[in-house]
Formats: structure tokens, sequence, C-alpha cells
């Protein structure tokens, strides 16, 4: 959870290695194929926990995405990951900041914005030759 526009979705799907490209094949780009991604303001509650319930009863090996989810979806999806049958990692996405994280809760983590300097030495070891 964070602020709005800071790059949460952003930072995910890249680390997830979604391809622009679905005729890629290098290993790398492969993880898209486990990759199950949802934005709940645009599909409805029901159809992604009919299809994260699904996944979890087959023992189906995935990673969901829930993207605007608000903090009462995100508990419930938990739970059916954390069934034992269960082989999927869940990550969800949400802006608001209305559910706070507690040191005893290690299901939600809050992302902030980061220093104009840490953007840029990122962009300094990606792309050194990137003209300023």
């Amino acid at each position: 959870m964070g602020a709005a526009g800071i790059g949460k979705s952003r930072l995910v799907l890249q680390s997830l290695c979604l391809p622009n490209d679905p005729n890629t094949d290098d290993q790398k780009s492969r993880m898209h194929q486990f990759v199950l991604y949802a934005d709940q303001s645009e599909v409805e509650e029901t159809k992604i926990y009919a299809a994260v319930r699904t996944l979890a009863d087959t023992s189906a090996r995935a990673i969901v995405v829930v993207d605007d989810c608000p903090p009462k979806t995100h508990q419930r999806l938990v739970g059916m990951v954390m069934a034992p049958h269960s082989r999927l990692s869940l990550i969800t996405i949400d802006n608001v900041d209305a559910y706070s994280v507690t040191a005893h809760d290690n299901s939600a983590v809050r992302v902030d914005l980061a220093p104009p300097a840490v953007t840029e030495g990122i962009i300094d070891a990606l792309l050194p030759n990137l003209p300023s």
C-alpha cells in the first residue's frame, strides 16, 4: 500500500518480468506464465475470489496480483492463499492509507516515494549512457 502514482503497480509488474513481447523466450520472461493479474476496479470481486479459490483448491502454482485491492479483499485472499493445499503467492496493491500496517501484520507492506537521489542512482546504474 502507499500513495497513488508512486509506481507500486509498475514495480510489481516489472519485478515479475511481464514482457511487452509475448514471444520473448528467455528464462526470466517465462515467469509471466504463472502470473494472474486483476485490477479490482475492472473485475468483479466475486470473480477474483472464484479464480483464486479454484487455483488454491487445485494446488496450482501461480502468483496472484490484485491491483486496487481494498483491505477487506486482501484479508479474504490471504485466507485462501494460506490454505494448507494452496501453492499460491499473493501480491495485492492498494492506494488507501486507512489500513495501517502493524508490527504483528506481516501480510502488508507500505511503499513510500523514493527520494530523487535513489531514483537517479538506479537509472545511472541501469542506463549509464542515458543523456540527462
